[in-house]
């Protein structure tokens, strides 16, 4: 999965360069795991929120993704850590009610990428 991790470090680090230090992640499926591990260890940084529908109901340091409806969302990076094309137009939909998208960090080359 090397390329999915360069995939994750690029958008990071693009974000990054254009000023924001407050990352959420959503969701958090393998690649919302994996976007935590190379925020934390590469970057130092701490997330400030993770965001998943689904993990709330199990983990109460997990929010569900109209928790946004509470904060000041300027602040914040969003990350979109999905690369399931069934899933993300739906997902990037949802985060559009409360983020613009210059907040909203998409893993680029892979959400639209074919297998192969």
């Amino acid at each position: 999965m090397a390329g999915l991790t360069s995939q994750i470090k690029k958008c990071i680090e693009g974000k990054l360069e254009q000023g924001f230090d407050k990352f959420i992640i959503f969701p958090f499926g393998d690649i919302g795991m994996q976007v935590k591990r190379i925020l934390n260890v590469s970057y130092g940084i701490q997330e400030a929120y993770v965001l998943d529908n689904h993990l709330c109901k199990y983990n109460l340091k997990i929010r569900e993704l109209s928790y946004l409806e509470k904060i000041d969302c300027r602040d914040y990076c969003l990350i979109l850590s999905s690369i399931d094309q069934n899933i993300y137009d739906s997902l990037k939909a949802d985060v559009v009610k409360y983020l613009k998208n210059e907040n909203i960090a998409e893993i680029s080359g892979v959400s639209s990428s074919a297998g192969g």
